[in-house]
């Protein structure tokens, strides 16, 4: 698995790239060519964790969301989350 950070992102990916991926998507959203199954929103006591899948022919891709108010006793920040994306033919993150 490879975890990028902001900054690695911004080295790998020129904003020509970005604004490609993002008119695709809007490509993609107009011809209602993919599924976006609702959210699971899980509660435990304060805490809250949210997952949000989506699936295209070429990508399957999860949003994970932590909610944690808590953490500002720990000085961390209380939303923090990731973006998963799997191989569309195996599933391998």
């Amino acid at each position: 698995m490879l975890i990028l950070s902001a900054e690695e992102m911004k080295e790998i990916i020129s904003y020509k790239e970005v604004m490609k991926q993002i008119t695709n998507a809007y490509e993609l959203y107009e011809k209602n060519d993919f599924l976006l199954p609702d959210r699971i929103h899980i509660n435990k006591d304060d805490d809250v964790f949210l997952y949000m899948p989506c699936f295209t022919d070429n990508a399957v891709g999860t949003k994970i969301i932590t909610v944690f108010p808590k953490n500002r006793q720990y000085n961390e920040p209380a939303i923090q989350g990731i973006m998963l994306l799997n191989d569309v033919k195996t599933g391998k993150p």
